[in-house]
Order: structure tokens, then C-alpha cells, then sequence
């Protein structure tokens, strides 16, 4: 019991520092793998958790690539916080799918809520490629950790 409240509360650090700037992911992903391997991998098998761990691979890649490395704080955390509500919200409504259907919820909740903070965040027309760019790759980085979080929240719930 003590160990599926660590993991929730690692989980949630997770995400509020993806709002800060920081690579919440790792903290994820880092925490489910603990998890893991503190129940003998029994609740978390080795292939979901090496899955997990390429999808924050592959997310923090394309925010580097992306981005060219960075994404300005201005920028951030519109597309952060509505990545993150979108993600939320995503979970709910896939939670009807049995299995899946959450963890795709949160993929696409993230990166629709990133999509649309984009237009709401000002800037001027100059800068729109630059923006979006930004804006994507949060979506990105926000979906890999609402699908790490479903996957731990699911896992908490089993």
C-alpha cells in the first residue's frame, strides 16, 4: 500500500515539473520502474516498462530536435498546463475502453490541449513556425507523460 502511494505522489511530482520546464518525465518513469521492481515485477512487467521508458526516449528527442533544444518559458506552460488538462481529460474519457483506451485518451487529450493553447498564447505573425514547433513538441513531451501517468494510475487502480 505504501509503495502505490509513493509511486502516485512520484507521479503527480512528475507532472507538476513538466509544468516548471523540467523533465517531470524521468521522475515518471524512474518512479514506475522502483515500483516495479519493489513488487518483483509483478504489477509492472519489464516489456511495459521498457516501452514506457522509449516513449519519454523518443518524446524528449523530438522536443530537441523540435526545438533545437529548449522551448521558452512564455511558451511553455500554456501549452504544458492544456497538455496536461487535456491529458486528464483524455483518461476519463478512454477509461470507457477497457485496457487501452486510457492510455490513448491521454495521447491525444495532450496533444490536443497542447494544439489549442497554441492559440492562445500571442505572439506575433513572425514567429507562428517557431510557436507551433514549440507548441508541438510540448504536446509531445505532455502526451508521453500523461501515458506514463495512466499507465501508473492503472497500474495503482489494478
Amino acid at each position: 500500500m505504501v509503495a502505490h502511494l509513493l509511486l502516485g505522489v512520484a507521479q503527480a511530482g512528475g507532472l507538476l515539473a513538466l509544468l516548471l520546464g523540467w523533465p517531470g518525465i524521468w521522475l515518471q518513469v524512474a518512479s514506475l520502474a522502483l515500483f516495479a521492481w519493489w513488487t518483483g515485477f509483478q504489477a509492472v512487467e519489464v516489456v511495459p516498462l521498457a516501452l514506457l521508458a522509449a516513449i519519454a526516449v523518443l518524446a524528449e528527442l523530438f522536443v530537441v530536435v523540435v526545438t533545437g533544444g529548449g522551448v521558452t518559458e512564455v511558451r511553455h506552460r500554456p501549452a504544458a498546463t492544456a497538455g496536461l488538462v487535456g491529458g486528464t481529460v483524455g483518461v476519463g474519457l478512454g477509461a470507457a475502453y477497457p485496457l487501452l483506451g486510457s492510455l490513448y485518451g491521454a495521447l491525444l487529450g495532450a496533444l490536443l490541449g497542447s494544439l489549442l493553447a497554441a492559440f492562445g498564447v500571442r505572439a506575433p505573425p513572425a514567429g507562428f513556425f517557431a510557436r507551433g514547433a514549440e507548441t508541438i513538441s510540448m504536446g509531445v513531451r505532455s502526451a508521453a507523460a500523461a501515458v506514463v501517468a495512466a499507465f501508473a494510475i492503472l497500474t495503482i487502480l489494478r
